[in-house]
Formats: C-alpha cells, structure tokens, sequence
C-alpha cells in the first residue's frame, strides 16, 4: 500500500468503528421512537372502539327517551291509529339505523388507527435493519479504501469524511 501507515489505518479503522456505532445507535432509537408510536396507535385504536360504543348506546338511550314520550302521548290520546304505529316503527328502525352509523364510523377511525399501527411496525422493523446494512456498507467502504490504498472520492464523500481528510490527510 503506497503511503498508508500504521496511524492512518488504526485511524481509519476508529473512524469507521465510530460511524458504526453511531449508524447503530440511531438505527435502535428510530426503531424504540417507532415502536413507541406504534403502542399509542393501538391504544388510541381501542379507545376509538370504547367510544364508538358509548356514544352508540347513548344515542339509543337519547332516543328510547324519545320514544317513550312519543308513545305516552300517542296513548293519552286514546291509543295508537295504525299510521302512529308506522311511525313509530320508522322511528325506531331510523334510531337503530343512524347508532349503528355512529359506531361504525369509530370502528372505521379505529381501523385505520390499526393499519397505522402496523406500518409504524414495519417501519421499526426496517429501521434497525437499514442500520445494519449502513454499517455493513461503511466496514466495506473503509475495507476497500484501506486495501487500494488511494483516499476516498470527493464526490461521495460525507462531511466526517471531509473533516477527516482535511486534518490527517487523504490515505
């Protein structure tokens, strides 16, 4: 290897150890941000169905209410003529109609609260993994410098890099 020494390849091979640890290191906490947002996700998913379902069964006791005072006035005009009857079958197929709405859209928020849970997931997944394959990358880049023994390009070079090469030189 023409003008490579010992000291700038125990330098080399620190720099290259540090860029490990540090792509490692970012990798993990991407991964633990990830993971935890994926926990609040699933929790905001179940609250989402805990509310659909109290504001169902609350629009159903609103209505029973109705309901009741639609019927007790019917009744104290005399009984019910077969068309209040109609009505009030309307009223309370309308009522069942428009809570099962209501719950179904908190389960669709929660459904999509799921799918957003899982994506963050993967992408937990993938972050640790990406790291892993950035350090491998940085461990054959420095191989490969040191083996040539010529300094890196220019061109591809990050700014550690630079700052590397302008204080100890190009090797």
């Amino acid at each position: 290897m023409s003008g490579v020494t010992t000291g700038t390849i125990i330098l080399a091979a620190a720099s290259a150890a540090i860029t490990m640890a540090g792509q490692y290191m970012q990798g993990q906490q991407q991964k633990k941000s990830l993971n935890y947002q994926k926990k609040v996700a699933e929790q905001q998913a179940v609250r989402e169905r805990e509310i659909a379902l109290q504001k169902a069964a609350d629009f159903r006791r609103d209505q029973s209410g109705k309901m009741a005072h639609r019927r007790a006035t019917v009744a104290g005009r005399g009984g019910a003529g077969r068309s209040e009857g109609y009505v009030i079958e309307d009223f309370t197929g309308d009522s069942e109609y428009k809570a099962s709405l209501i719950r179904d859209q908190g389960f669709a928020e929660a459904s999509r609260l799921d799918n957003q849970a899982n994506l963050l997931g993967y992408s937990a997944k993938n972050a640790a993994t990406n790291s892993y394959w950035n350090m491998a990358g940085t461990a054959a880049r420095s191989g490969a410098k040191l083996a040539s023994g010529i300094g890196p390009s220019t061109s591809g070079d990050t700014y550690a890099d630079k700052q590397f090469n302008s204080s100890y030189g190009s090797f």
